[in-house]
């Protein structure tokens, strides 16, 4: 994000709920950065998700480390289509798509039987197509404007193989793609917002979300822009 003076605005003031309103109805971006813990972060993302919206959600999540994929698919409405693409760290990338019976139990994982045959893509831009398939898997009446949430666990993996260039490469070139599907996007990188990777980063996102724990609380800061943001304030205010 450009740098400059922000104003603490109220959450629910009517400037930042109209331009978070138009990102989420016109497609965005989202990086979301901070050394917390992990399920402070499986909490935003399942929000980020939509996990809590009477909306028809359809949902991409790529786990670059394999962890809290299920805390995720169990919160998931029953209608709901979730496909799941899964890069070992080993340079493959694996792609399920859950059924909405695999919903039903919020501990047991979805089996084979309740997947169809994984993809094995091995680079970075076999990543970026297999999502891209997962989009054009969903029926394109169901893709209405905000109905398509993807979430990325953490590109840290990614970049230690890839390195910087190529991961701005391929976050750039996804953020188009979710975008013209109006489609929210949301990446983990679990570093301080002044880290010189997130710094590199940002500018490809329309909205920075910082985590903290602070006095025994879980606080965000949603930043839109330098006139946009809002200030740090309790998780589940937002």
């Amino acid at each position: 994000m450009p740098s400059g003076t922000m104003n603490n605005l109220d959450p629910t003031g009517t400037s930042f709920t109209t331009a978070l309103e138009r990102l989420k109805r016109d497609g965005s971006s989202v990086l979301v950065v901070g050394s917390v813990g992990e399920r402070q972060r499986q909490h935003v993302t399942s929000r980020l998700l939509g996990d809590d919206a009477e909306q028809q959600r359809r949902r991409i999540l790529v786990t670059t480390t394999g962890e809290g994929i299920d805390e995720h698919i169990h919160q998931a409405n029953s209608v709901d289509e979730t496909t799941i693409i899964q890069y070992d760290g080993d340079g493959v990338t694996r792609g399920t798509t859950v059924a909405p019976s695999v919903f039903t139990s919020p501990t047991s994982p979805p089996s084979p039987s309740d997947t169809d045959e994984a993809t094995h893509p091995d680079t970075l831009g076999d990543i970026g197509i297999a999502i891209s398939n997962a989009i054009d898997a969903f029926d394109d009446e169901a893709l209405e404007p905000g109905t398509l949430r993807i979430g990325v666990d953490s590109l840290l993996p990614l970049l230690e193989r890839y390195g910087r260039e190529a991961v701005f490469q391929f976050v750039h070139l996804l953020n188009g793609r979710v975008k013209a599907a109006n489609g929210m996007i949301h990446y983990h990188v679990p570093a301080a917002h002044d880290a010189l990777i997130v710094s590199v980063l940002e500018p490809l996102f329309d909205i920075t979300v910082v985590l903290r724990e602070h006095d025994e609380a879980w606080q965000e800061q949603w930043i839109l822009d330098d006139d946009h943001t809002s200030g740090w304030i309790p998780t589940e205010h937002l």
